[in-house]
């Protein structure tokens, strides 16, 4: 199988940590330890790993429960140079140091269930990549093993030594992975199992999330052997045997819908009396009452009232007043009245303000001079430094790097795992044989904010292990930024 059919073998989740272990692999002076709970897939990436770096002498071993240390040395020695002579007994890395002249390519080791492993030969791996400056560079080396062996180490290690471990953790794989995990499984079996989907489904969300529950599923799924011998008979034997069982089935339903000779059977009509309760008779209708008309009121006599009677004595004295031709005389006493009246009327007029008097013509009113809006518009405010293009941030800042790929199909995949949405960029870096996709996140003026913010990320972004990296370093190695949606939609 090439490196490209193991990659598509995999599942996204397992792909993306496939291609950060690629990226590790660079770095020849650390201890990868890829460390998971037991089916978790551990070995399957490893191997996966090996046949993608093609390019290294690879010896590849899994120890086992009290295996003599011995043993595994000559085992991982032999797979490296099958010619040379050497002294099992005799430390691991004196005999790599041997080697080396005889060996141009860089050497990948991989340990699997590294907890099973002595302390003597687990200290002699450590060695390999801690002050050995023959070494240094030269050889990778990757362990597999349980969280309790990881926990073991950082407990055990002083600080320097801890910054020379590169943990690796295998998450559960998401429910939607195990779904297809579970389809591929099947589909590989040539046919598909007649049970309960539903059943199925409520299974994978109750697992642990690892690979090794998915095919324990299956397995424990998979048709009887009576099926299985059906299934390995030829098409010919197939049609025989579906033939006998029809005939016996119409036979038996033949049987079953014969009702025999027909017996004489006589009817006997009976009645059974049923008292009914006796009904009560409707009530009769009323009639309506009928409406009609009383008959005219009588006439009733109102008395005028003191008020009304004056008043109609006013008017009859008014109407007489007016039926009069010539004006009457006033007497002295009325027309000092009536020129009283007149002298207090002139005297309320002259004390009242005087109105002014509207002008019937319009006013104009001055019109509003334009006003430039240019000048008032505020500047733009500059985008935030996560924001801003790699090429133009100042060479002082920091971002901390998360991951690197070699297939761009496979960052959506990463993202949705790990729910990143805001603040990931992603820049090419051009090399041989395939360009690296570098995922950085955020955008930090000092490396006193990278470091709080990378103390602040979640647990599964803090699992990735990210580093600090300076803008300097990016702008250095960066051959074109990438745009995010543009990835996303290929993916679609």
């Amino acid at each position: 199988m090439s490196s490209s059919e193991a990659v598509d073998t995999l599942l996204p989740s397992q792909r993306s940590l496939l291609e950060r272990l690629r990226y590790l692999t660079e770095y020849g002076d650390h201890l990868i330890l890829l460390h998971g709970d037991a089916g978790m897939g551990k070995t399957t990436l490893a191997q996966s790993l090996l046949e993608q770096c093609e390019e290294f002498n690879q010896a590849y071993v899994a120890s086992g429960a009290g295996e003599d240390p011995a043993a595994i040395r000559e085992r991982l020695v032999r797979q490296l140079d099958a010619e040379v002579v050497f002294d099992p007994l005799e430390p691991l890395p004196d005999t790599l140091e041997r080697l080396l002249p005889r060996q141009p390519q860089r050497m990948m080791l991989v340990v699997d269930d590294g907890e099973n492993l002595a302390d003597t030969l687990l200290a002699e791996l450590l060695g390999l990549v801690m002050d050995n400056e023959a070494l240094a560079g030269r050889v990778v080396l990757v362990l597999c093993c349980r969280p309790a062996l990881l926990q073991r180490l950082l407990e055990a290690l002083p600080e320097d030594a801890q910054a020379r471990l590169l943990p690796v953790e295998i998450s559960p794989l998401a429910l939607r992975e195990r779904h297809k995990l579970y389809q591929a499984l099947v589909a590989r079996e040539g046919q598909r199992h007649f049970i309960n989907q539903e059943a199925v489904d409520r299974q994978l969300a109750q697992s642990d999330g690892s690979p090794k529950a998915v095919v324990a599923l299956v397995e424990a799924l998979a048709p009887s052997a009576a099926l299985s011998a059906f299934n390995k008979l030829t098409p010919l034997h197939r049609r025989g045997i579906a033939v006998v069982a029809g005939l016996v089935v119409l036979m038996m339903l033949w049987l079953w819908l014969d009702p025999g000779p027909a017996s004489d059977v006589e009817l006997v009509e009976q009645r059974i009396p049923v008292a009914l309760p006796a009904l009560e008779p409707e009530p009769e209708a009323q009639p309506e009452p009928q409406l009609a008309l009383a008959g005219e009121w009588p006439p009733t006599q109102v008395e005028p009232t003191e008020k009304a009677q004056n008043e109609a004595e006013a008017m009859a004295q008014a109407s007489e007043a007016s039926a009069a031709d010539e004006p009457q005389e006033l007497t002295p006493a009325e027309t000092m009245v009536t020129e009283a009246d007149v002298a207090l009327v002139s005297v309320d007029l002259e004390d009242a303000p005087a109105v002014e008097e509207v002008s019937s013509q319009p006013v104009s009113t001055p019109e509003a001079e334009p006003v430039d809006t240019a000048a008032y518009e505020p500047e733009p405010e500059p985008l935030p430094l996560a924001e801003q293009p790699l090429m133009e941030r100042p060479d002082s800042s920091y971002v901390l790097q998360l991951a690197v790929f070699s297939y761009p199909n496979l960052i959506p995949g990463f993202l949705e795992s790990h729910g990143l949405t805001e603040g990931i960029t992603v820049y090419r870096i051009d090399r041989q044989p395939l360009p690296w996709y570098v995922l950085v996140m955020g955008g930090y003026d000092s490396r006193t904010a990278a470091q709080q913010a990378m103390s602040d990320l979640p647990d599964n972004l803090a699992k990735l292990s990210p580093y600090i990296k300076s803008m300097a370093a990016v702008q250095k190695e960066l051959s074109e930024q990438q745009q995010l949606a543009e990835i996303l939609n290929q993916d679609r």
